[in-house]
């Protein structure tokens, strides 16, 4: 798991441990997928440096040889778009099933780098 400075950071890098500030707020979880908003947000609360997940862990083995705990980068890309994106359905029940696929389908499109 490489250490990067926050200037090394690129969207689409997957965080390998949670980013704090220095009073402990929680600012980025583990698995989470960067985007240049992170990053801005990370300089802004003086953060040096984060661990990523290197390339090399992002080896997607077949499906069938996956553990069930094991996810996927494609997924955690997917959950990470999913948690930017809850924001915006504030107002929304989130428990209907209506807006919770909605919402789905959103994240999904985000993850695929398709939604603006």
């Amino acid at each position: 798991m490489p250490t990067l400075a926050i200037e090394q950071l690129k969207p689409l890098m997957i965080l390998a441990d949670e980013v704090r500030n220095r009073n402990g707020r929680l600012l980025a979880t583990k698995g989470m997928v960067l985007s240049g908003d992170h990053v801005r947000v990370f300089k802004t609360w003086g953060i040096k440096e984060v661990n990523i997940v290197a390339q090399d862990d992002l080896t997607v083995e077949p499906a069938s040889t996956l553990p069930d705990t094991d996810r996927n980068a494609a997924d955690l890309r997917v959950e990470a778009a999913r948690e930017e994106l809850r924001t915006l359905f504030i107002p929304a029940d989130l428990d209907h099933p209506f807006i919770r696929h909605l919402l789905d389908l959103a994240a999904e499109k985000k993850a695929r780098g398709n939604a603006n």
